[in-house]
């Protein structure tokens, strides 16, 4: 296993769950949420989240969680009125992804509507909500969509990038949106099937967040939801272990409408959880090393007069167990160069650390934007208080009120030293799990480089994947 990140902080305190928060379990092992979090948005959101997605997919079921997914939220009936009164609409959404299913029903909170909402997941948590009559309607808009975002290069890059990131792992050829043969194949008894096997009480969380009588909310989603028969055998989500890189390697790869060449390095990590003062303190620590890190490599481009379009460092995360320190640059040539200069200032970065000016106007810039994001955060309150509730649900994250977190955050930055962001940047960017993907315009220009730029890889000890 690739080794968890540790930065030798000694804050052992537990983060402090907000106390408008009510979590519990229902006999059958649905869990629950309500959280009133004094919103001044009129507006509460009810979801639905479960403990799956196309990780669980057999060979032939690939976008069976996506379909049914799609097939739960077809039915417009049990989200807009007849008459057409606005005030008593709910706006439906949901996302699949690879290790979770998600369902969003927005609205104003109403008696009525709080009740149609908790009925409606109710009905998706059993299935009774998807219908054969459905189905071929709903297939026909899965495919424009596979047609759609299966077109744009984004999509394109990940689904070539993957199987270098995820080490060829069972991961590796894995998308959400699932394989058009099988699309174009799965039928509503194989949907029934997934859903009976996959959505169990045990693996599901039923979330009311926003401006919500907590305790009437509680006893509806109590009422409604103790119906699920408890299944006399707990499914247990099985989580793929990824073989860390026994080396760096690369991947070059070539798209179409790619304007300009991509420089992607990734560096793998398993997710660190979120539990103690000193996991928050390891978060905001690898902010500002990012930060830093997108800055000097910027910085030394300019110095040496490269014409690079865009540098960004950053933290992807697509897996329950695992994420990913990314650094993306783009450039329209001297594509050799380009690289090289990143990897001389990573490992500059790594061996000499920082200037203590430059670490105290990145915290200063931190700073800053967390006052400005917890000023923000009030317009979006019901939204934020879902996704915390999801995300201990997913993840094991605590949830911490607005405030909380916000204080909490600010005492943690003037508490980071420059000897914490340097143990943070010698971890990661030592870290051997490196993968680059060269990602080039298919034109016949990049393919006359590709040459030189693979026997750089080569030179300088990477491996192709």
């Amino acid at each position: 296993m690739v080794k968890r990140l540790e930065y030798g902080f000694n804050d052992n305190l537990n983060l402090l769950t907000d106390i408008n928060l009510t979590k519990g379990q229902l006999d059958n092992g649905l869990t629950y949420y309500t959280y009133n979090g004094l919103c001044n948005v009129n507006e509460v959101i009810f979801s639905l989240v479960v403990k799956i997605g196309c990780t669980v997919e057999e060979a032939g079921q690939r976008g069976a969680a996506h379909f049914t997914e799609h097939l739960c939220l077809s039915d417009s009936s049990h989200f807009s009125t007849e008459d057409g009164n606005s005030l008593y609409d709910i706006t439906a959404s949901g996302y699949t992804n690879f290790d979770e299913t998600v369902f969003i029903l927005k609205c104003i909170p109403l008696r009525e509507n709080i009740e149609r909402c908790i009925n409606a997941l109710k009905k998706i948590a059993d299935g009774s909500i998807m219908r054969r009559d459905r189905v071929e309607w709903v297939r026909r808009g899965i495919i424009n969509e596979y047609k759609s975002v299966g077109g744009r290069t984004d999509f394109k890059i990940r689904q070539k990038v993957l199987p270098l990131t995820l080490n060829n792992s069972y991961y590796s050829n894995l998308m959400p949106i699932g394989e058009l043969e099988c699309l174009n194949e799965i039928g509503y008894d194989e949907l029934i099937k997934f859903h009976r096997q996959w959505y169990r009480p045990e693996l599901m969380a039923v979330i009311a967040a926003g401006n919500i009588e907590t305790g009437e909310v509680q006893e509806l989603f109590k009422k409604s939801f103790s119906t699920l028969l408890k299944t006399e055998t707990k499914k247990e989500r099985i989580y793929t272990n990824i073989a860390p890189y026994e080396h760096k390697k690369y991947a070059v790869n070539y798209f179409k409408n790619l304007v300009f060449a991509e420089i992607h390095m990734y560096y793998m990590h398993p997710k660190c959880e979120m539990q103690l003062v000193y996991d928050m303190k390891v978060k905001l620590t690898e902010w500002i090393s990012y930060y830093m890190t997108e800055n000097y490599i910027r910085k030394a481009l300019r110095n040496m007069y490269v014409n690079a379009k865009d540098v960004i460092c950053k933290k992807d995360h697509f897996l329950n167990k695992y994420e990913f320190s990314v650094i993306v640059a783009k450039t329209e040539d001297e594509i050799i160069k380009v690289l090289s200069i990143m990897l001389e200032q990573l490992r500059v970065i790594a061996e000499q650390g920082i200037s203590e000016k430059d670490f105290e106007e990145s915290k200063n810039t931190l700073l800053q934007g967390i006052k400005v994001n917890f000023q923000e955060q009030q317009k979006y309150a019901p939204e934020l208080l879902y996704t915390e509730c999801r995300d201990n649900f997913l993840y094991g994250e605590p949830i911490l009120s607005i405030r909380d977190e916000y204080e909490l955050s600010l005492n943690l930055i003037n508490d980071i030293s420059l000897i914490d962001i340097g143990n943070c940047q010698k971890l990661w960017l030592r870290n051997s799990d490196m993968a680059i993907a060269i990602n080039l315009p298919d034109n016949q220009k990049y393919h006359s480089e590709s040459v030189a730029i693979i026997d750089y890889l080569n030179k300088i000890g990477c491996a192709a994947n």
